[in-house]
Parts: structure tokens; C-alpha cells; sequence
């Protein structure tokens, strides 16, 4: 509880509102032209778009922090997996070195018997290997539970589909489901996302690259390159060898050789100090 003390001093303390009518006074202060008569309104109306603009800062603020929660889980969810692998792993660790020991003392009795052919693994080194198998296979099985977090990432997007915050929570689900092997649900979502990102260019390249790698995955070549102008429209600097390089390659496997022989010389002529250069000759020689 607060004391009556602590809280005779809160109230004294101007709000939000008033800080904004001061800093608005200061600025009107410092232009004593304007008319008394319409000094007011100014005041007020410049006090009224410093709390929009504050309350419009706050609003960000809460959905990042909303963001932010939901990312701990999708990253608490990998960790664990994560850990649950490395685990499995030291067991096929263990087993590999005792089936190794087993049939090194198995070769080293064959050895002195005088025996051409190697030895037949015995009882002790199938049960060896067969539990080195059903480990890897659960290794191979073991992948993180992203459900409960899909899901919240969709309801994020679809309370903020006209911002950033909305759009990187879009881009998270579609990343989940293409690690669920579900492409065409992740191009749908990256679809949308793409109508409502607008001129953001940094969204736009992000969103429009995940676009076009997840339709070359479901070998749509033809729609893939549809993307090119928008996308390069949207490259900026670093970006544009990278976009460039990616389009060169569905070039490729649309059997657009030509094409992809031009991209690929672009990239090499106009960006040659750009890690992607290296990439575009060699596409180039394995072209040629």
C-alpha cells in the first residue's frame, strides 16, 4: 500500500498530459509572434500530439514486450530439444566406443587363431549396434513442440497485421511451419504478410526472400520469379547482390540459362568486392 505521505507527493508530480502542455508551452514561448487569442488551442492541440505520439511509443513498447514472451517459449521449446539430442547423442557415443572395443578384441583373437575373414559380430555386438540404430532414430524423432507457440505467433499476427511486430510474428509462424515441412501453409502466410508490409523495404526483402526460397522448395520456379522486380525494387545496397544471386539460381533451374548467365554477370561485374561474386562464378563455370 502506499503511505498517504508517498502519495501526496505522487499527486503533486504532473502527469503525461501536463509535461506534454509544458514542453508545448516552451515551444510557444520561444515563438511570442503567435497571438494570445489562439495561444490556447495551439497549446493544446501540440500537448495532444505528444501524447498520441507517447501513447502511439507505449503501444510499440507492449507489443515487442507480447513478442518477446512468445519468443522465450519458441526458444525455451528448441533448448530443450536441443538438449534432449545432445543427451541421445552421448549414448550412441558410448555404445559406438563399446562396439569398437568388442571388435577390437574380437579381430585381435581372430588374429592370433591365424584367420583370413573377419569376424562375424556376436550377440554382444548386434544388441551394440541395434541400440545404436533405435538411439539415432530418436535423435531423427526429436524435434521441438512448437504448437502452443504456432499458435500464439498466428494470434500476434492477426492482432497486429499492419505492424512490424505483427509481421516478425508472421514470418516466426511461417518459419515453424516450414520446419513442419508444411510449405504451401507458410507461402500462404508469407503471401499476406507481403499485402500489408507496404514500402517498408526492410520488411519487404525479409519477407519477400523467405517468399521465394519456400516457393523454390515446392519447385513453383515460374512463380518464384514473379517476385524479381518487387524484390529487387526493394534490395538496398548489401541486399541487391544477395536478391540478385537468388534469382540467378531459380533462373537456373527453371532452365532459363541465358538469363541466369546475365544475372550471374551482373552480380560478378557490379558487386565484385560481395561474398555473393564468389557464389555467381562459380554457378557461372558449372553453367559453362
Amino acid at each position: 500500500m502506499v503511505s498517504e505521505k508517498k502519495r501526496a507527493k505522487l499527486l503533486k508530480r504532473p502527469d503525461k498530459f501536463q509535461e506534454n502542455a509544458w514542453y508545448a508551452f516552451r515551444w510557444l514561448a520561444s515563438h511570442q509572434a503567435v497571438p494570445l487569442g489562439i495561444l490556447l488551442p495551439i497549446v493544446l492541440a501540440a500537448a495532444g500530439i505528444f501524447g498520441w505520439n507517447h501513447l502511439q511509443e507505449s503501444q510499440g513498447e507492449q507489443r515487442r514486450a507480447a513478442i518477446a514472451k512468445i519468443d522465450t517459449l519458441y526458444t525455451d521449446s528448441l533448448k530443450k530439444t536441443q538438449e534432449t539430442q545432445n543427451q541421445l547423442r552421448l549414448k550412441v557415443k558410448e555404445a559406438e566406443k563399446q562396439l569398437s572395443a568388442a571388435l577390437s578384441k574380437k579381430a585381435a583373437a581372430s588374429s592370433a587363431d591365424k584367420k583370413k575373414t573377419p569376424p562375424e559380430p556376436g550377440p554382444e555386438e548386434q544388441t551394440l549396434m541395434n541400440q545404436i540404430a533405435e538411439l539415432q532414430a530418436q535423435i531423427s524423432k526429436s524435434t521441438p513442440d512448437y504448437s502452443a507457440v504456432l499458435e500464439q505467433y498466428l494470434a500476434a499476427y492477426q492482432a497486429y497485421p499492419d505492424k512490424p511486430e505483427g509481421w516478425r510474428a508472421g514470418m516466426q509462424a511461417a518459419l515453424i511451419r516450414t520446419e513442419e515441412k508444411k510449405f504451401p501453409e507458410a507461402a500462404d502466410l508469407l503471401k499476406s504478410i507481403l499485402k500489408t508490409t507496404g514500402s517498408d523495404h526492410f520488411y519487404q526483402f525479409q519477407v519477400r526472400m523467405m517468399y521465394i526460397e519456400i516457393l523454390e522448395q515446392m519447385e513453383q520456379y515460374q512463380e518464384a520469379l514473379e517476385q524479381k522486380d518487387p524484390l529487387l525494387r526493394h534490395s538496398k545496397d548489401q541486399q541487391l547482390p544477395m536478391a540478385l544471386l537468388v534469382l540467378g539460381r531459380l533462373e537456373l533451374l527453371a532452365g532459363k540459362k541465358d538469363e541466369a548467365a546475365q544475372t550471374f554477370d551482373r552480380i560478378i561485374n557490379e558487386h565484385k568486392s560481395s561474398p555473393e561474386a564468389r557464389k555467381a562464378m562459380a554457378f557461372r563455370a558449372l553453367w559453362h
